[in-house]
């Protein structure tokens, strides 16, 4: 019997044993599986990395090694490092060219200021530089062209050179070898969204248009739009008192704009000059609006943007309230009259943003505040 049960015994056993084996094959088999796969994996990785094939961008026969990549230097310098703006628009066209370059070619080009480096053979150079040599096409135009070994593309905006980097480039982001012969020569236009400005001194800016909401809007919006002040000091609305902004070059410069938007903010001087107001008045102050956009946009064709009278710190009769009113129910009227009207509501803005201290006169921000003024309107535009 005792024999009979170690018989038995055995016999569990080696089926507990065999059931182990089938359950869970021998870690190292699986460790060697998942090697194997992890080293394909990597393997696979590394060659689609290494594998990318670059392509040739040649010009007059030199290839692109040696080159350097000059761009003009901006006009706003100095007003950039005092109030911390970034107007270095040729330098971010020229670091674009750059990062398409080196993306496509494999090569990357140093970036230098046209200022900071004497003029040389092998320079491909950005914008206005200090050795353009022939005129730039205008009407939002630019010219590509190599001379000497040397390439230039520049446009009459900076949003067109940055634009032209895209034309120029065109051909190796289709996956084309590019090889330029000497005197190789490419012209054409691409036209920024153009946003005229009008309106009084608050709009030209106090005593420095370079300090106005319009400059500080240009800077924001550059590769896509071009901001024109069109504003004039001390103009009002109406075309029957004061000095109506019908009456001036400003105005005669803005009908020519055909603009495809237009920021219209008058109407700050009007309540000065007549405070009694009356339902003539309001008809008056309506019909000189009409007016104006009737000469500006003929065709009905742009976007208008009323702006309200900011926020008036002062205890004169200027920006009143009935003025106010008015401006807030003028789109309502010009949608009636088949413009593509809206509203922004300057005073609002300004009363809650901007607290006196920033209005030395009481009625024209500083420069600073022109600046969050602009960067208020530049959320409002790019999200219209």
């Amino acid at each position: 019997m005792k024999r009979l049960f170690m018989i038995l015994l055995s016999v569990f056993c080696c089926f507990i044993t065999i059931s182990c084996a089938t359950d869970n094959p021998p870690s190292t088999e699986s460790n060697n599986s998942d090697s194997s796969l992890t080293d394909t994996l990597t393997t696979n990785i590394l060659t689609t990395e290494t594998s990318k094939t670059f392509l040739s961008l040649t010009l007059a026969g030199n290839s692109l090694d040696g080159y350097t990549i000059v761009y003009a230097a901006s006009p706003y310098e100095s007003l950039s490092q005092e109030m911390n703006l970034v107007t270095d628009f040729d330098c971010q066209t020229a670091t674009k060219l750059q990062k398409m370059l080196k993306e496509y070619t494999g090569i990357e080009l140093p970036v230098l200021k046209d200022s900071e480096r004497t003029e040389t053979e092998k320079e491909i150079r950005v914008g206005k530089t200090n050795r353009l040599t022939e005129d730039v096409p205008q009407e939002f135009g630019y010219r590509i062209s190599l001379s000497s070994g040397n390439l230039t593309i520049c446009g009459a905006e900076y949003g067109v050179t940055w634009h032209a980097v895209d034309t120029f480039l065109a051909p190796l982001i289709g996956g084309t070898d590019m090889n330029l012969e000497e005197g190789y020569f490419l012209e054409g236009t691409f036209p920024l969204t153009t946003i005229a400005c009008i309106g009084d001194s608050i709009t030209y800016g106090e005593h420095n248009r370079m300090r106005s909401y319009p400059a500080f809007l240009g800077f924001l919006l550059w590769q896509d739009y071009s901001v024109i002040n069109y504003g004039h000091a001390g103009t009002t609305m109406r075309s029957d008192l004061g000095t109506p902004y019908k009456n001036t070059k400003a105005f005669a410069d803005c009908k020519a704009a055909d603009a495809d938007i237009y920021l219209l903010m008058l109407g700050t001087n009007d309540s000065y000059w007549d405070p009694q107001w009356t339902d003539t008045d309001d008809q008056r102050f309506l019909n000189s609006c009409i007016e104006i956009l009737n000469a500006v946009d003929p065709d009905k064709k742009a976007e208008i943007f009323i702006l309200n009278c900011p926020v008036y710190y002062g205890s004169g009769k200027y920006a009143s309230e009935q003025v106010r009113t008015l401006q807030e129910q003028l789109p309502k009227i010009l949608v009636d009259q088949g413009y593509n009207a809206g509203f922004f509501d300057m005073y609002a803005f300004t009363k809650e943003s901007l607290p006196a201290k920033y209005f030395p006169d009481q009625i024209h921000p500083t420069s600073e505040e022109y600046r969050i003024i602009a960067e208020e309107l530049y959320k409002f535009i790019i999200k219209k």
